[in-house]
């Protein structure tokens, strides 16, 4: 059914309690991830 569609598909950092990782910086992570997929410029 996409066949015809150029679909990237991409993840980033979810901020969540559980994630020690995602508590520490998480919006400029988000961002820079974003960035690394043309999502955001």
């Amino acid at each position: 059914a996409l066949d015809d569609l150029d679909v990237r598909i991409g993840k980033i950092l979810h901020p969540s309690p559980a994630n020690p990782a995602a508590n520490r910086g998480w919006a400029e992570q988000a961002s820079a991830q974003l960035k690394e997929l043309g999502i955001w410029h």
